[in-house]
């Protein structure tokens, strides 16, 4: 493993490379290799960890590249499938980790940094990347690696496992969380959560068919109206799910994606779906009713 120096010369080259990029839909995936052969790193206390999610924001890249709010966070790269470099960012601290698998706008993982940075000390760690052909991440056009988003995810939670993540729950939002339930069983995730995923995405199982092969702790949670999904076959995919643990939750109307878990305004709070998920990283509560 390269030393901390090393590794944080080469996250903040290309994160900063993928600086201005953000508010845009997917952006080509590119070739080549990262600017380090780094390794996933945590604040774990892990062999070749990485700078502390305490490092000072004022060159902090993340907030270089997904602007406003001004929190610490550190940034990783993750070894991907094919060669590929899988651009990341941490907050919080522990050994029970949420995944967070971004939607289609908001520059990959930026679209989860207000939650990040709000929820940094909620007691779980927060870990976000960029899936091929969005923000950072480097991946070859047409590999295998840029059409296969479980192997992408399953290159991450097996890092974060050799670094002694205990339980990993996987949260997605829109296409992430189509992502995060069709590659959960693959990639042995412990608990998964959908917010607003579309009900089919390329590269992963239908969401109804694999929730039907799903026996881990489940929670969906879509807003009525949302055209971008369809909340009435999302609830009858969780009712048909054979996991013990699981719940369907009605998001606020207009809410779609990151927007359920926080307001976009840096100073807003987490919100009340954001503290259920929080709660089901953490011990896999569940919302009552």
């Amino acid at each position: 493993m390269r030393g901390r120096q090393g590794w944080w010369v080469g996250a903040v080259a290309v994160l900063l490379a993928a600086c201005g990029g953000g508010g845009q839909e997917a952006s080509s995936p590119t070739s080549g290799s990262a600017a380090s052969p780094s390794v996933a790193t945590s604040s774990s206390g892990a062999a070749g960890s990485s700078s502390s999610a305490s490092e000072s924001s004022a060159s902090n890249p993340i907030v270089e590249r997904c602007g406003l709010p001004d929190a610490p966070a550190t940034p990783l790269i993750f070894p991907g499938p094919s060669g590929s470099s899988l651009i990341g960012a941490q907050t919080g601290s522990g050994d029970r980790v949420a995944l967070l698998l971004h939607q289609t706008n908001g520059d990959g993982l930026c679209g989860f940094w207000p939650f990040m940075a709000a929820a940094a000390k909620e007691g779980v760690r927060l870990v976000a990347f960029d899936l091929c052909g969005y923000g950072g991440s480097q991946c070859a056009p047409g590999s295998e690696a840029a059409r296969d988003p479980v192997a992408q995810v399953r290159a991450v939670v097996d890092r974060l496992r050799q670094e002694g993540a205990r339980s990993i729950t996987l949260v997605g939002a829109s296409m992430g969380g189509t992502i995060a339930i069709g590659s959960a069983a693959e990639v042995k995730a412990d608990r998964v959560v959908d917010l607003s995923g579309p009900t089919s995405w390329n590269g992963v199982p239908d969401t109804a068919k694999a929730l039907r092969e799903l026996r881990i702790p489940v929670l969906v949670v879509a807003s009525p109206g949302d055209t971008d999904t369809d909340p009435a076959a999302l609830q009858r995919a969780v009712a048909a799910s054979p996991s013990r643990q699981k719940a369907y939750v009605r998001g606020p109307v207009g809410m779609h994606g990151v927007t359920l878990l926080k307001d976009i305004a840096p100073e807003d709070p987490v919100t009340p779906i954001g503290k259920q998920v929080l709660a089901f990283v953490k011990d896999g509560s569940l919302p009552r009713g």
